[in-house]
């Protein structure tokens, strides 16, 4: 059963972003949640990329950091955010929501 649990996991972390992000996301935005040992516990990063013509502006949280925090995303650009430093366990899931402008 661990080891299920562990392959269901991985693949929550690398499914495309429309699975994983709750929200309104342009077509042209992907996100993705990462999780990184270090220190004796996780980090958790929400990785996004905008492939759009023009600048992104997002609210970015996860389900274990429920507190939005706001970041900007350059056209062709990828923008990586900690959002939870010392996790216990290597699962969340992100919530990005992301407006297009100028």
């Amino acid at each position: 059963m661990k080891l299920a649990r562990g392959c269901l996991l991985g693949l929550l972390l690398v499914a495309p972003a429309s699975s994983l992000a709750q929200g309104s996301l342009p077509p042209c935005i992907q996100v993705e949640g990462v999780a990184r040992w270090g220190a004796d516990a996780y980090n958790h990063f929400v990785r996004v990329t905008n492939g759009c013509d023009r600048p992104a502006r997002c609210q970015v949280a996860t389900d274990v950091s429920p507190a939005p925090q706001a970041i900007e995303v350059a056209p062709g650009r990828t923008v990586e955010l900690i959002t939870f430093r010392g996790a216990p366990g290597s699962g969340f899931t992100p919530r990005v929501t992301c407006e297009i402008t100028r």
